[in-house]
């Protein structure tokens, strides 16, 4: 009997941190794309999974192996939302492997699914498949063109293979759609900069610092960008400012390049 108690206790404790992983999904889900084409990612997360894992969570469980939370989620492989879900649960919680397949199916039972097609796109990206990754997140893109996320990513891609050409049409895609989202400006900037575009580096980091002032990189970029184009008085504020904001700005930025900062944000 004691045994059997214990082994409860640990099936019901592993479920326990299933639900959340849930909830940590749920919170990165929230802060990172609750934009509103993703609201509806989210509502249709919390219908499918939440009564599934909480059901689960305090059911009796079996003596045997704790079912796998693919399980638990019912037994409608055939659901593209179901596998769309379990896909994205599994990219956000790191296990990249396990996300491919729901993914996939998902796709193949919905494939005007763009949000699916993004999430294998980022899986893809995570797995180190960088052509993968391009090529279903322009499928995502072409399905639905006005993607904030999805054009942002790809651009991303594009310019840590040094693509800034291309990479600056998908920024500015995402900006359309998306015009607040200082990261975006600022990384667009940075593909201007880094193909000697400064005029243009400059109307976008000037923009990503009146969105978010306190955004050193920006503040930092910016001062460069007035240097390379002979503003040399009006470079002093931008780098003041970025020194007061991280006093660390100039020893850290020389041991880090531009293509390093790209390519870790496209990851």
């Amino acid at each position: 009997m004691l045994i059997l108690m214990q082994n409860r206790l640990i099936t019901f404790t592993l479920k326990l941190l299933s639900l959340l992983q849930f909830f940590e999904w749920l919170k990165y889900t929230i802060e990172n794309f609750a934009r509103k084409e993703m609201k509806r990612i989210l509502i249709i997360s919390i219908i499918l999974i939440l009564p599934a894992l909480s059901s689960w969570a305090i059911s009796n469980p079996s003596e045997s192996d704790t079912p796998s939370m693919r399980d638990s989620l019912g037994k409608d492989r055939d659901n593209a939302q179901l596998n769309f879900t379990l896909g994205a649960s599994y990219l956000i919680v790191g296990d990249y492997q396990k996300a491919l397949a729901p993914l996939k199916r998902a796709i193949e039972l919905q494939p005007r699914l763009h949000e699916a097609h993004f999430y294998l796109g980022l899986t893809y990206g995570a797995l180190g498949k960088r052509q993968e990754k391009i090529a279903s997140l322009k499928e995502a893109i072409r399905l639905y063109p006005d993607f904030p996320e999805a054009n942002f990513k790809l651009a991303l891609a594009h310019a840590a293979q040094e693509r800034h050409q291309e990479a600056s049409l998908y920024y500015q895609n995402s900006i359309k759609s998306d015009p607040d989202n200082t990261e975006v400006h600022y990384f667009l900037a940075l593909s201007y900069y880094l193909s000697n575009r400064y005029k243009e580096a400059l109307r976008s980091l000037m923009e990503a610092t009146r969105l978010d002032p306190g955004h050193a990189n920006a503040h930092y970029t910016l001062g460069l960008t007035h240097l390379k184009l002979g503003h040399y008085r009006r470079a002093i504020k931008p780098l003041k400012t970025a020194m007061k904001i991280n006093p660390r700005i100039l020893k850290d930025q020389p041991s880090i390049t531009w293509k390093q900062i790209v390519t870790a944000k496209a990851h």
